[in-house]
Order: C-alpha cells, then structure tokens, then sequence
C-alpha cells in the first residue's frame, strides 16, 4: 500500500509532550493503555503512567507542582494515579511518592 496510508507507529513510542492540553495527555493515557502506554523520564528511568486525571490548575509544561505529584501541562495540569516503573508493577501514585524522592519545582520529560 501507499505510504501515506500506514499508522505512523512512531508517534506511539515518544514520551509524553507536556506542552500539549492535558485533557488530550489524559485521552492519549486512556488510549495507549495497555500497550504501548503513556511514559515520562525521571532520573534516566522510563516510567508509564496507566491512569491519570486532569486538575483545571495552571503550571509550567513538564514542572512538578506540589507533593501530590501534579504535572504542569500546556493547559491545565496532570495528577498520575497509576504508574509503572520501567521493569516494576504497577503501583499507585502514593506508593510511587513513597519510593521515589521528587522535587517539587523539577521538570520530568
């Protein structure tokens, strides 16, 4: 077939692009779950996030905002609920927060 028709799977395997509105972050989460999934980078460790909500507050793209974990996003921000760390299982956000030292400020990509 014309290339033109083929599924750009490329797209499916780039990190999550912070700069984008939220509300499309939590549908692409929704979407690539289970595989190929959602993931950010911290400390040179893939992480995938599994289940998210959007939080109608205002940050910078890719900033932790607070201890909760909340992401700034393009429009609004992120609160992951669900993660998994590259070669772990699936744990919940206050677990996570538990076994990863976060700064609050920091920016994840």
């Amino acid at each position: 077939p014309p290339r033109s028709t083929l599924f750009p799977y490329t797209t499916l395997f780039r990190s999550i692009d912070w700069t984008e509105n939220a509300e499309k972050i939590n549908r692409r989460i929704n979407a690539y779950n289970p595989s190929p999934c959602a993931w950010f980078s911290l400390n040179n460790k893939r992480i995938k996030i599994l289940k998210a909500e959007v939080i109608h507050e205002k940050g910078e793209a890719g900033k932790i905002m607070n201890e909760e974990f909340l992401i700034g996003c393009g429009i609004n921000s992120l609160r992951p609920l669900l993660l998994r760390v590259e070669g772990k299982q699936d744990c919940s956000i206050n677990d996570f927060l538990l076994g990863h030292k976060i700064e609050v400020g920091s920016y994840i990509q």
